[in-house]
């Protein structure tokens, strides 16, 4: 029977903590030794850089993360997963304690620890540690029975499937249907435009509703904090719907404050510019 490829997930590890008796040196080149050892089977790492970068954006304090921000850092880089550890010396001797927690449940996946004595190998040490934690959590990537591949999908995704990418909005009560909005926009057009742009995207692309808009503008704060991470222009200014008012007049909606306008489709009477197109699909 032919096997079944199951794609690999997003996972982050974190600084640890110092905890006990020790300096955050010796805990940043002992988590600097764990991260060379741990790849779990099925998991891709994220990379330093962009972790460093959602602790600075969330003005976190480094090494004393609590695992409440930890999962926030988690959901920032859309990850399924973060590892996160603590560093203690007692009688001395390093403690090392390292957890994977799940992202969306915040529940603890896997543990494990190890103590180093005076003597022995701070390297061998963290990468049998590293390889423990590793199989407790890899995800068999190839299997000879067919393995289910639905995804359950949650808001602040990034959909990517078959060419098909945006940020996820909403989603249907089993996770499995949802709608996204395209990562990229264009600026101050009309709705005929804006139409037109959003079709040009492919089958299945469209003008968002007025209600689409008003889930977006719910979760503005997270969709917009992805956009920054995928390098891509942020919401703000006030976008168009598909909902008309009249043949000549359309709906758009304020990213910024919420608020629901009538405007002429050509964009003649705003009072500074038109409104920017978005692209929504449905999965």
């Amino acid at each position: 029977m032919m096997g079944t490829t199951v794609l690999a997930q997003r996972i982050a590890v974190l600084d640890f903590n110092a905890g006990t008796g020790v300096s955050q040196a010796d805990v940043d080149g002992i988590s600097a030794i764990f991260n060379t050892y741990f790849s779990p089977k099925g998991y891709t790492l994220v990379e330093r850089t962009q972790i460093d970068r959602v602790i600075d954006e969330q003005r976190f304090q480094r090494g004393n993360l609590t695992q409440s921000q930890m999962v926030r850092i988690g959901e920032i880089l859309n990850v399924s997963k973060v590892v996160i550890g603590d560093i203690n010396l007692i009688m001395h001797q390093y403690n090392v304690d390292v957890r994977v927690v799940n992202v969306e449940s915040g529940t603890i996946a896997a543990k494990d620890g190890a103590t180093w004595t005076p003597g022995s190998s701070y390297r061998t040490m963290m990468s049998e540690l590293g390889s423990r934690l590793a199989g407790q959590i890899a995800i068999n990537t190839s299997s000879s029975t067919p393995v289910s591949q639905t995804k359950i999908w949650k808001v602040g995704d990034i959909y990517n499937v078959n060419g098909i990418k945006g940020i996820v909005f909403v989603v249907s009560s089993n996770g499995q249907r949802g709608r996204i909005v395209s990562l990229d926009e264009l600026n101050e057009v009309s709705w005929y435009s804006a139409k037109q742009w959003c079709e040009s995207y492919g089958e299945g692309w469209r003008l968002p509703t007025l209600q689409e808009l008003e889930l977006i503008y719910k979760n503005i704060e997270l969709i917009n904090e992805l956009l920054f991470f995928e390098d891509k222009p942020q919401l703000g200014w006030f976008v168009w719907s598909s909902n008309e008012y009249s043949s000549s007049c359309c709906y758009s909606l304020g990213m910024g404050n919420g608020y629901t306008k009538k405007e002429l489709k050509d964009g003649s009477n705003f009072q500074t510019s038109p409104a920017d197109a978005r692209a929504v699909y449905a999965f």
